[in-house]
């Protein structure tokens, strides 16, 4: 089977959801991974967003834990433009059900915009993937999400490089890839994939779109977020280093 083709994808797809109803993990992470949770789950809260000393902490452990070097300086700035939205995070991490295009267009707005350093001669850097990241860990220890489960899907290169080779990001493949499963009965998939009628081409860091494909996905194959996440960003270093 061509490791380039939709049914290549399709067959990892397959293992992966095999593999969880025997009761296994789609583990793609390092033994350090569990060390990771327990300090998450000790330390992530609620109803702090607003209080820097909580948020800068927070925000230091995802850029360690999932290696995203942003520096200090970029960090720091990161958590200071967090906390101006510190309402919004919360309301969103209080909804059980699918977030509604408002607030995925004020997530968007508030959160994954690009930052300018202070310091003279300073790029400019945009902390989308951070945020996906920073919702997902607090929804995953949550008594909303919780479980080990997270409620929002997380951006980085591993899943861009999967969506993207693979054509997910264009309608027509879309349909072809959601249709190969018995999941796809789902009323909720047809309404999501007309979000998308006058879209050619998915933007996978327009948040509003990225939450709409990979719930898509989410709702097609059966895997909730923290799974296809997993296997995604697996797949995705596989892809890459060959």
């Amino acid at each position: 089977m061509n490791k380039d083709d939709l049914e290549y994808l399709i067959s990892e797809f397959t293992k992966a959801i095999e593999e969880i109803k025997d009761g296994k993990k789609i583990d793609s992470e390092k033994k350090r991974a569990e060390a990771d949770r327990k300090i998450f789950a000790k330390y992530l809260k609620y109803d702090r967003f607003d209080e820097e000393e909580y948020m800068y902490l927070i925000c230091t452990l995802i850029n360690s834990f999932c290696s995203t070097r942003m520096g200090a300086d970029r960090v720091y700035a990161t958590t200071m433009k967090f906390i101006k939205s510190a309402e919004l995070i919360k309301n969103v991490l209080s909804k059980k059900e699918p977030l509604s295009d408002d607030s995925l267009n004020k997530i968007h707005e508030a959160l994954c915009q690009k930052i300018q350093l202070t310091e003279p001669g300073s790029r400019e850097f945009t902390p989308y993937s951070f945020a996906t990241k920073f919702l997902a860990f607090h929804s995953e220890y949550s008594s909303v999400g919780g479980e080990g489960i997270a409620l929002f899907p997380i951006y980085d290169s591993q899943v861009g490089t999967i969506i993207t080779k693979y054509g997910l990001k264009k309608k027509q493949t879309l349909e072809k890839f959601i249709n190969k499963w018995t999941f796809t009965k789902n009323e909720e998939v047809f309404d999501l994939l007309d979000y998308f009628k006058d879209i050619r081409t998915i933007d996978l860091r327009n948040y509003p779109q990225f939450y709409k494909l990979m719930r898509i996905l989410s709702l097609s194959t059966g895997l909730n977020f923290t799974q296809l996440d997993r296997f995604l960003w697996k797949l995705g270093d596989k892809v890459q280093k060959t």
